[in-house]
């Protein structure tokens, strides 16, 4: 049978470590209040939709969807890559994606094409929208 002073010792550690860890786990969530980078947020991310943008000739250009396009989304304070996805059958695409800043760019190696990333911000339970126009490629000159 223990001693009664190691019993008395054992009661206080048990009291002590009864308020030290809500408190703890309470600082542990003030410091982590935000998600970890690339986690979705109540719904927030991105969508949006790629597309080609016709030649000048025409009176009133329309752009035309672009169907299995590979979309390259990078978080920009990171460096880092995020996800890549493809387009669907309508150009378009959507992504879930924690609150930042992102580099949105269509990948069209084969047609030469040229485009211009987006840069999106997302916020906390919104959806932002994207369009990406890709600029059919240049004329090769004739020899």
């Amino acid at each position: 049978m223990p001693a009664a002073g190691a019993v008395g010792r054992s009661r206080r550690r048990l009291r002590r470590l009864v308020w030290v860890a809500p408190a703890v786990c309470l600082l542990t969530l003030a410091a982590c209040g935000e998600p970890r980078s690339n986690e979705p947020v109540d719904g927030s991310g991105v969508s949006g939709h790629v597309v080609m943008k016709d030649g000048a000739a025409s009176p009133s250009p329309q752009p035309s969807p672009l169907p299995s396009v590979r979309v390259v989304i990078t978080d920009m304070e990171a460096n880092e890559l995020v996800i890549q996805i493809r387009t669907d059958e309508q150009g378009r695409f959507s992504a879930d994606l924690a609150p930042g800043r992102y580099t949105i760019r269509a990948d069209i190696p084969a047609r030469k094409a040229q485009t211009t990333p987006a840069i999106a911000t997302v916020k906390r339970g919104k959806v932002t929208k994207v369009t990406l126009v890709v600029e059919p490629p240049a004329a090769w000159p004739s020899p």
